[in-house]
């Protein structure tokens, strides 16, 4: 006779159905394209401002104190740039160039070629009526002779309301003079994950951001200082000079092994807690495969990732059986199993079909269970 409780969890809320389960209602059906990590925008839209290729380009630019003129030595697209022959500052009139635009519109970036003639950093500021909006400072590599350049990418996305006014784009030279070559609007959206109902959200990248955004639950806007190493309907894991952050499309999320919810679960979100401090014992047959202790982000070495919020199995099978032994309450774990074979994915719990099942790009399988239980359940995992 079995005691205690396995619960199903129907997002967002807790089904209390103690030892008789029913099936977790299936998710929005959804191709494999929008299950991996993919680039829906391959080819950038651009819209260029200025090229520098005529003289009359120099009618949006002012110059203090020495003056601009037109190289035809130098360029970095085309066959001329601007030139500020010493040390100085180049002031583009953006609202000049933008007139009669919608701004900043769909467009995410701002992007601009700057190069080095004697100047050892350049200073790029985008500026609304005088206050700086977004600024890049670059400084000069260590190849002698030959025309270095940088590409500028400023972000039109952290703070759209702010651009309007007078808009500027300053370019200072110190130490000497710089070029300025191929001033352009980019559009560089990428569409990563696109999943719609109840339980789906979006993955963007765009304009130097990363955007997690789920219909009236959450929208998280993150810096590009963080990298996405894996986007689907289920996770998105992003690596930065801070470690590993992984966010779950319900609003759960683990940085830097510790849980910190996007969007904290009703009635949930002390549980969740909970589990995480203090996770269940995981068993896998010697002949089925073995607990994975050895992930980057298993800070007990115990099978558990706390990076990830996810159980590491290793399979060395085409079936695999996972037993959790709880030491609190497990509250929607998630398995991860490496080494399976290729071929279609069969997941119970106790006779019951799992649903929420994607292979990574790798071929590891990755399992969000959707329950509840204080005593040992098994997962059956097997491969046709």
């Amino acid at each position: 006779m079995r005691h205690g409780s396995l619960s199903i969890l129907a997002f967002p809320l807790l089904v209390a159905l103690a030892c008789t389960p029913q099936r977790v209602p299936a998710p929005p059906a959804t191709s494999i394209s929008a299950q991996v990590l993919q680039d829906s925008s391959p080819r950038q839209r651009t819209s260029l401002l200025l090229d520098f290729e005529s003289s009359r380009d120099l009618a949006f630019v002012d110059t203090i104190p020495t003056k601009a003129q037109i190289d035809l030595k130098n360029a970095r697209s085309g066959s001329a740039s601007l030139l500020l022959a010493g040390e100085g500052v180049a002031t583009i009139k953006l609202s000049s160039l933008l007139r009669g635009r919608k701004f900043p519109g769909d467009w995410t970036l701002l992007c601009v070629d700057v190069g080095y003639a004697g100047a050892e950093t350049i200073v790029v500021t985008l500026k609304s009526d005088g206050r700086t909006i977004a600024a890049e400072t670059f400084h000069k590599g260590k190849n002698p002779g030959v025309w270095e350049y940088d590409r500028v990418r400023l972000s039109l996305t952290r703070h759209p309301e702010l651009l309007k006014g007078n808009l500027t784009l300053e370019i200072a030279g110190g130490g000497g003079g710089f070029f300025v070559d191929r001033l352009a609007l980019v559009d560089d959206t990428k569409t990563l994950v696109s999943v719609e109902g109840s339980d789906g959200w979006t993955v963007t990248e765009a304009g130097r951001q990363i955007v997690l955004a789920a219909p009236n639950r959450f929208e998280l806007k993150i810096a590009d200082r963080w990298k996405v190493d894996e986007a689907n309907k289920v996770r998105t894991a992003l690596l930065g000079e801070d470690g590993i952050w992984s966010m779950y499309a319900d609003g759960r999320a683990y940085r830097q092994g510790r849980y910190e919810p996007i969007l904290k679960l009703p009635d949930l979100h002390e549980a969740l807690q909970a589990a995480h401090e203090s996770p269940a014992e995981i068993e896998v047959s010697d002949d089925q495969g073995r607990v994975d202790r050895t992930t980057g982000g298993d800070v007990n070495n115990d099978g558990y990732n706390e990076s990830l919020g996810a159980y590491q199995v290793r399979a060395t099978a085409a079936a695999v059986a996972v037993k959790f032994i709880p030491r609190a309450p497990v509250v929607m774990p998630v398995l991860q199993i490496s080494g399976l074979p290729d071929g279609e994915v069969l997941v119970t719990l106790e006779g019951r079909l799992l649903e929420r099942v994607i292979r990574l790009k790798d071929g590891t399988l990755l399992i969000d269970l959707r329950v509840r239980f204080d005593r040992p359940v098994v997962v059956d995992v097997r491969v046709k």
